[in-house]
């Protein structure tokens, strides 16, 4: 039984009274003076500094009128942000919520967004700060606050083991589909989102030295690894074969046997490839509980859904990762990442709608993006024998980190604020 830390926490969305604070003021109070407000406790609105009086003291400019204000001493004259209504009457009192990370065309500067959100500076506010802003066109100001903290609370060593843009990108997925934190869910998700080569690795060693397996577990999972290398296997085998339940009613899991196998104990003087094995075989069982345990997740909270498909192509291993959400009855949006050394790193994009499919598919490569194109006419004639209604089909060549953004946006949920204007 796989454990899941934290699952009956609830959701990381809401603010704690733990996150970290600055001691400058977050709210702004207008003088009950000025005119009426329509506003309802609750709404965003967007603002402007018009002029600021003092350190403390500027008129703002709202979608009702203009108004003199009390507020922190960081803002500046020009200064476009969102504000969400805390009171209206007796007087209008509104707190700083978020900022726009492009405007006119131009990005705003970190440094900006973090002193008109007035984020307290810690060692990473400006790194956090890149990666989201890269990711939302609106920087909520208690979303940062929440990755602050997240970072506060991961391990020392888990800075020296994994790139920070790595680390934000889990944290990111989870916050993005409502898991619950926990720096033990942290490390049980991570293998879902960091790289699929050492899973491609693992099953080339995997299946090197299944020969070397005490039986029955060599005699099953030669069976299993023969399952992938058919040509003739249905699409269904490959999409349970990283699964915790067996691909058919007389086969042993892929996860159990694993199990099994790490379940004897190697010396390491005395059986050095076994016991090397071993530590490949504990990464495979990560990855397939990492998958596990997003899908729990995202059936709870209607999040995408991820699974491994490994592939035997070209006498070698290679293992793809799919991200699929049902936006309706009809409808679905699906990100399939696949690497090998010929074509190196490929992101398709795909969407099903009213049985219409469309795809795009990215490369870095100028080479491979050509060889693409070229099969894009053959991939259309299989989709029509497969009875497919076939939209658009392209190719496109772009960088390596834009593939990596748009691979993240599909994964991620729309969000919205309403603004009252």
């Amino acid at each position: 039984m796989i454990e899941i830390p934290g699952i009956q926490q609830g959701g990381i969305t809401e603010i704690s009274h733990n996150l970290p604070q600055s001691t400058r003021r977050e709210e702004m109070y207008f003088e009950k003076k000025t005119k009426p407000t329509k506003l309802r406790p609750g709404e965003i609105v967007q603002g402007t500094i018009i002029e600021v009086h003092s350190s403390n003291e500027a008129t703002v400019r709202l979608p009702n009128g203009t108004f003199r204000a009390v507020l922190h001493g960081a803002l500046k004259r020009g200064d476009t942000l969102f504000f969400k209504v805390v009171e209206s009457a007796p007087s209008l009192i509104l707190r700083i919520y978020a900022v726009y990370s492009i405007i006119n065309g131009k990005k705003v500067r970190n440094k900006d967004i973090i002193r008109i959100l007035n984020i307290p500076e810690k060692d990473y506010t400006i790194r956090i700060m890149s990666f989201y802003s890269i990711r939302r066109s609106i920087i909520v100001r208690d979303d940062i606050l929440i990755f602050l903290r997240l970072f506060e609370q991961l391990d020392k060593k888990e800075f020296e083991d994994t790139p920070i843009k790595d680390i934000f990108k889990v944290l990111f997925l989870m916050y993005e589909s409502n898991l619950p934190y926990s720096y033990e869910l942290y490390k049980k998700i991570k293998p879902m989102f960091i790289g699929m080569n050492y899973l491609q690795a693992a099953m080339e060693l995997l299946d090197q030295y299944k020969f070397y397996m005490p039986e029955p577990i060599q005699t099953h999972l030669d069976r299993l690894l023969r399952g992938l290398k058919n040509p003739e296997t249905d699409l269904m085998y490959l999409f349970r074969f990283f699964g915790i339940k067996a691909v058919g009613p007389k086969e042993t899991s892929f996860y159990n046997i694993l199990r099994q196998f790490l379940n004897i104990e190697y010396q390491q003087k005395k059986n050095p490839e076994m016991y090397n094995l071993q530590a490949i075989v504990r990464n495979l069982i990560d990855a397939i509980e990492a998958q596990y345990i997003m899908n729990v997740f995202a059936l709870k909270n209607k999040t995408p859904l991820y699974f491994f498909i490994p592939m035997f192509i070209w006498d070698s291993y290679y293992i793809a990762q799919l991200s699929l959400i049902k936006e309706r009855s009809d409808a679905y949006r699906l990100s399939l990442l696949t690497f090998n050394d010929k074509l190196g790193e490929v992101l398709t994009q795909a969407t099903y709608s009213n049985k219409k499919l469309n795809a795009s598919f990215f490369n870095e490569s100028q080479e491979a993006c050509t060889i693409l194109k070229k099969h894009l006419m053959a991939l259309r004639r299989v989709l029509y024998s497969k009875n497919y209604d076939i939209g658009a089909l392209k190719a496109s060549n772009i960088p390596i980190e834009e593939i990596d953004m748009i691979q993240e946006r599909s994964q991620q949920q729309p969000k919205t604020i309403s603004v009252v204007i």
